[in-house]
């Protein structure tokens, strides 16, 4: 008979015997029963019997024996039986492996053991007796206490777990001794305990906790749990040591050895290919340790935290950082193979970007899935990370926007016979949507990492504070990488402006050349801006669209300043060559050496030796100085390009530099006695803003009244002495400006008042005018004060003030009952303003140069010197 097969049932003719047999003995059921178990068990040690007759047999006999109704011989008797089946019960459990799991006949036999075990548990055995001796149970542990039915079953359980490890380890032998394939082998005996533990939940745990309130499962883990965490901590913790960082250079055309994807231009790594190896080796541990605990988690979910492997994260967190580098250097090679393949051609009729956009995004959340598998559970270390993760994810925002700029940088170049121009192409405006799509996305892919979350249990552990602190850490990174990214955006807009000015710079110099003349340079440069800006309306959005425009004319105020700088430095050097031939090789020939001192001490020699110039090349030089004309029309031009193109019917720009070079323009582009008098409004403007005269104060009334200016000189405060007894001789001088304008009005002057520092004038002057004289808008009264000197051929200048038509009232009051107005007076101290900069340039202008000569007396040490900025 096989073993565990027979039930008890005999032949007819033995069970006619056994009958007969009870029969003539007087037996009762119980007697016999007991009889049989007796039998049975002593049986069973050589030849195993089915656990289904042992249960028959514990039936019948429990209530028995419960009762008393057994005398204590017939006692011993059956837990002498009980001590010789019970080895064979505990040794199926201990080797429940060795069964097909799920098989029915298994699971039924599995149930029958444990319904003796739970049956037995129940019952009183004598004091006297020992139920498990040690030469039965060599497996035990000696706990030195009296050992019950259940804590033998948990021995049992966890011997054949224990002897299940063992077998793992004996039959999965690492093959050598590298670091790679040791964590290969740990990887391999975890998954083999974890199908264990699956295959007692599935199976077995249901049956040990029906039948004996037992958690099979939980206790095999509490085993594995401790087995593991001694075997894997030591390797874990020696190997993340060991880690040798990945180490590559952004932007390099070497490759590196042992690339992910083949060739990549990320330049080369000190290490090959085994940081990558080892570090995703070491990551698929922590993943297959993750689900082990996940495990344990499930079994025991209210003590789970103190199993030995619930800290495994501790052992990896040197590893991180290697994994997160391998995960950052995967994504910078995924992005530059997508930036190759990327046709710049949108995805989509609704969208505006290309591939390489959504693949770079679709590798952004490839690492926001690991850091997710990462589950990392300690808070510190989870913000660590997170911020480097963020840091990575920015990088590689830089990286892609690098890679499109160096994309499209060779595209729209047209070349023709006639020239080489840029057009913008559908290619640069895509390539900037991209940059542009992936700026978008940061900021709701950080969310998704959980910063949040995060930051709230950063809060609970430590301080509101230092939660707080760090928030805005993470916040400022995300801000400075948006930033960025922004610029890089901003930086491709303006290289492709940058592309189109060489055209537009020409055909606009071509039309201030031939403005208000048949030529169509206007026409071409418009077209040509049309064109190019109807290709970026079209397929930018409307941010970046409006970018481009106040790039265009900012850089179009860039290349119209330094236009407007050079055309006055040829100025100042043609005027510096006429000065040195009139001074060296004139009719007072002077020396060699004398030619080099002066030289050297005019500093000639910062700009261009004049001496090594040519007739001719001087003669060219002068030639190439642009005359007002040319300024005036460059503005109109300006004027009508800022028309055509101003966006949102908007009248104004926010250039400030196009601004300012509009102002040069129209400054440089006016006649020299329309730029005298814009220098006088300059200092009329320049007298509103003192708010300490140094110079005195003058007071004075003022009125019209019909075409005639009527106006009183009252008197003089606070005046600079001008004498060398510390005292002034002054009078007040009245003109009417601009001087071509009022050519024939008259210029009256007050008496001299001698000797006095605030001089009494008291002296009304009538200026009859011409209507249209009246009607000028900016017309001024220039008030100018001087120091009266007997033994000079000029008098001294003491100081100036104005007074502008729009501040004189028109009314016929008598002037007594008008308000007194008190002017500041002053004097010239540098050549800062923009007209007289653009007056000295106009050194053959004599009616500049003289003009200059005379503001220039004004203040007596000034430096020489011109700039725009």
């Amino acid at each position: 008979v096989a073993p565990y097969w027979w039930c008890g049932n005999y032949s007819a003719a033995a069970e006619a015997i056994l009958t007969q047999h009870v029969a003539q003995s007087g037996l009762s059921a119980t007697d016999n029963c007991l009889a049989q178990w007796a039998v049975y068990c002593a049986v069973t040690t050589d030849h195993p019997l089915s656990f289904a007759l042992f249960n028959t047999l514990l039936d019948k006999l429990t209530k028995p024996l419960q009762s008393g109704l057994i005398n204590e011989e017939d006692v011993k008797l059956f837990w002498d039986g009980a001590r010789k089946l019970l080895p064979t019960c505990y040794s199926h459990i201990r080797k429940l492996r060795k069964k097909t799991a799920g098989d029915k006949t298994v699971m039924k036999t599995l149930r029958e053991v444990l319904k003796i075990l739970y049956k037995l548990s129940v019952l009183d055995a004598p004091e006297s007796l020992d139920l498990f001796p040690v030469n039965l149970y060599g497996w035990l542990r000696d706990d030195k206490e009296k050992l019950t039915i259940h804590m033998v079953l948990e021995q049992a359980v966890i011997q054949g777990a224990s002897d299940w490890f063992v077998h793992i380890l004996d039959n999965n032998e690492c093959k050598d001794n590298t670091e790679d394939t040791r964590l290969q082998h740990l990887i391999r005996v975890i998954q083999l305990v974890r199908s264990d533990l699956q295959r007692a939940v599935e199976y077995y745990d249901r049956v040990f906790v029906e039948v004996m309130g037992f958690p099979y499962s939980k206790a095999l883990y509490g085993l594995y749990e401790s087995k593991l965490a001694s075997l894997v901590e030591s390797e874990v913790v020696d190997v993340c040591k060991s880690l040798k960082r990945l180490r590559y250079s952004e932007g390099s055309t070497t490759t590196l050895a042992g690339g992910i994807n083949g060739e990549t231009g990320l330049g080369a790594s000190s290490v090959g290919s085994e940081p990558l190896t080892m570090g995703t080796t070491l990551f698929e541990l922590y993943l297959t340790l993750q689900r082990f605990l996940t495990l344990g988690q499930g079994l025991n979910e209210t003590d789970w935290q103190s199993y030995a492997i619930s800290k495994f994260h501790a052992w990896f967190f040197g590893g991180v950082a290697q994994w997160l580098d391998i995960a950052a250097y995967k994504a910078l090679t995924r992005i530059e193979k997508a930036v190759d393949l990327d046709t710049l051609a949108p995805v989509d009729t609704n969208v505006k970007y290309s591939s390489s956009g959504v693949d770079t995004l679709a590798i952004f959340y490839q690492i926001k899935i690991f850091w997710q598998q990462l589950a990392w559970p300690d808070v510190e270390g989870c913000y660590t990370f997170v911020a480097k993760i963020i840091d990575d994810i920015c990088r590689c925002c830089v990286f892609y926007s690098d890679k499109m700029a160096s994309r499209v940088d060779n595209v729209g170049v047209v070349t023709s016979v006639y020239e080489e121009r840029f057009e913008v192409t559908t290619d640069w405006c895509v390539a900037i949507n991209n940059i542009d799509y992936v700026r978008q996305s940061l900021t709701p892919f950080v969310q998704e990492l959980g910063m949040e979350e995060i930051i709230q249990k950063m809060c609970e552990a430590r301080s509101p504070v230092e939660a707080q602190r760090c928030k805005e850490t993470l916040q400022n990174v995300i801000a400075n990488a948006i930033d960025t990214v922004r610029n890089k955006i901003v930086d491709l807009l303006e290289i492709m402006v940058r592309k189109m000015m060489p055209s537009i710079t020409r055909f606009l110099m071509e039309g201030a050349e031939l403005l208000h003349q048949d030529c169509s340079s206007m026409d071409r440069v418009m077209r040509y801006l049309e064109a190019n800006l109807d290709t970026l309306y079209q397929h930018l959005n409307n941010e970046n669209f409006s970018r481009t425009l106040e790039i265009v004319w900012e850089q179009l105020g860039e290349v119209l300043y330094e236009l407007i700088q050079a055309n006055l430095e040829q100025e100042k050097l043609a005027t510096r060559i006429r000065l040195f031939r009139r001074r060296y090789f004139g009719k007072n020939k002077v020396s060699p050496y004398s030619i080099m001192f002066r030289h050297r001490r005019a500093k000639i020699t910062r700009y261009i030796d004049p001496r090594r110039l040519s007739k001719s090349a001087a003669a060219s030089l002068d030639a190439k100085r642009r005359p007002p004309s040319f300024f005036s029309n460059l503005h109109e031009c300006v004027k009508i390009m800022i028309r055509s193109f101003r966006q949102d019917n908007k009248d104004t720009y926010s250039s400030e530099t196009l601004k300012r070079v509009e102002y040069l323009l129209k400054l440089h582009g006016m006649e020299t006695r329309e730029l005298i008098h814009q220098f006088h409004l300059e200092r009329w403007q320049e007298q509103q803003t003192i708010q300490e005269p140094k110079m005195g104060m003058l007071t004075v009334r003022a009125q019209f009244i019909d075409d005639v200016l009527k106006i009183e000189i009252m008197n003089a405060r606070n005046l600079t002495p001008a004498d060398s007894n510390g005292l002034c001789d002054s009078y007040v001088r009245v003109a009417l400006l601009p001087e071509d304008s009022f050519a024939n009005v008259q210029k009256p002057k007050t008496q001299t008042h001698n000797k006095n520092l605030f001089p009494l004038y008291d002296e009304i002057f009538q200026i009859p005018l011409t209507p249209e004289q009246r009607r000028l808008t900016d017309g001024l009264i220039h008030l100018v004060v001087k120091d009266k000197d007997m033994f000079s051929v000029s008098n001294t200048f003491v100081g100036e003030a104005y007074l502008h038509f729009s501040e004189v009232p028109d009314t016929p009051a008598p002037i007594s009952s008008l308000p007194q107005q008190l002017l500041p007076l002053s004097r010239p101290t540098s050549i800062d303003g923009e007209a007289i900069k653009a007056l000295e340039t106009r050194q053959g202008d004599r009616q500049a140069r003289d003009f200059v000569k005379k503001q220039r007396a004004k203040f007596p040490s000034t430096k020489q010197f011109f700039s725009l900025g």
